[in-house]
């Protein structure tokens, strides 16, 4: 659920992703349209890079904006293909530019040479659909490096979509984007200010999300992400959920507000995030904290959500294996929540599924009758539910 996994893909892989990268800024339709639009489209990985450079340079619009995108995944010839793409930085067609700009960023390392010219697209371009590319191309490319001018298109770039999107970058480099705090903290605080012209729901969502990525160095949040748990915008409650678990121990204040989320949240989106933060940030408090059992308690049994069901169920487990010989008391209840799990195994959303399978596993020994049913799940189509089904059988039948 809060883990993204990245791999280097191979190059027919890379090809794929640059591909689809095409359908999020101009839509599948146009994605679509451009598939039929030239024959050696219909096979990319068989174009050679001089006939995708005679492309961009020459072609249509939309070749060249299909040209730039697969260059982007030629990165063995980045000493041939980095200046053409540079040079479609000044292409008259900002689809054009957008394109080539994404591809320096999938081209990695060897696209770093083109660090100021993507800079100044992020400044100067007068797209808002480059200027987000640029960020996203800068944040791959330079990473802390591109922080101070991520910093100042979040704080005054005229495009609210730029804005939402430059907090993505930042939390996409991490730790090493410690710098953004303050401004992505003002971004969540000051949204309602005349200041902010054009302004694009998604920034308070995507700024909470940033601040988690970046971790415990984001601690100064704390008091900003906690009251966003009351928000009207359900998103920012639970991306602000999300990034109490990731800043961990230093959003341990946050508990009497999280507790309150999962008792009276209208989202369960909502409520089993924050059932997951208050077992994930504190669990050896928790464990002294009977309010806070007695609300897990409650949820367990009671809420009309299957998954919050789930996962305060997980939560109430792993805090009684995290603290050893706590809670005692607990085991009654913990055994009794069994028959619901196994039920939630059938759900037909796989986070449902993975957040039974993970509550089932911390119960233990005592959740043996979902064994045949784990083991069916061991062959589920989803990656993760089939991971966490494996792991499960392991803690209930530990191997001798």
């Amino acid at each position: 659920m809060f883990i993204i996994q990245s791999m280097r893909l191979n190059h027919a892989g890379r090809t794929k992703a640059v591909l689809l990268g095409l359908a999020v800024p101009f839509g599948f339709a146009l994605l679509l349209s451009l598939v039929s639009c030239g024959d050696w489209f219909d096979s990319p990985d068989s174009a050679t890079v001089p006939q995708l450079l005679k492309t961009l340079e020459n072609g249509s619009p939309k070749a060249r904006m299909e040209a730039a995108h697969l260059l982007g995944s030629r990165d063995e010839d980045a000493d041939i293909v980095v200046p053409a793409l540079i040079k479609a930085l000044q292409d008259q067609d900002g689809r054009v530019r957008s394109s080539a700009v994404s591809a320096l960023g999938f081209i990695g390392p060897a696209g770093k040479v083109a660090v100021p010219n993507v800079l100044d697209a992020l400044q100067h371009d007068p797209d808002a659909e480059v200027r987000t590319s640029a960020a996203f191309s800068l944040a791959s490319l330079d990473g802390e490096g591109a922080v101070p001018a991520l910093i100042q298109a979040l704080q005054h770039d005229r495009s609210g979509l730029v804005r939402a999107d430059v907090a993505i970058a930042l939390g996409r480099i991490g730790p090493a984007a410690r710098a953004a705090v303050p401004a992505l903290i003002a971004a969540i605080e000051q949204h309602d200010r005349p200041s902010f012209i054009d302004f694009n729901t998604d920034l308070l969502p995507n700024a909470a999300e940033a601040l988690g990525k970046i971790g415990a160095a984001a601690a100064a949040a704390v008091p900003t992400l906690t009251e966003s748990l009351g928000d009207s915008d359900r998103y920012l409650r639970w991306r602000s959920a999300e990034a109490l678990v990731r800043i961990g121990l230093p959003a341990r204040s946050a508990i009497p507000a999280l507790l309150t989320a999962l008792q009276n949240d209208s989202e369960a989106a909502v409520r089993w995030r924050a059932a997951f933060a208050i077992g994930k940030i504190d669990p050896v408090s928790i464990s002294q904290n009977s309010e806070a059992i007695s609300v897990l308690r409650n949820a367990m049994q009671s809420d009309s959500d299957a998954e919050v069901r789930a996962y305060a169920a997980y939560v109430i487990a792993r805090i009684r294996s995290t603290t050893p010989g706590t809670l005692p008391d607990l085991e009654p209840s913990l055994t009794a929540a069994v028959p619901d799990l196994i039920q939630t195994l059938k759900d037909e959303d796989p986070n449902v599924r993975v957040g039974a399978i993970l509550a089932l596993g911390a119960i233990g020994p005592s959740a043996d009758a979902a064994l045949p049913d784990l083991t069916q799940a061991v062959n589920d189509d989803n990656p993760y539910v089939h991971t966490t089904a494996m792991q499960a059988l392991k803690q209930i039948h530990p191997l001798p």
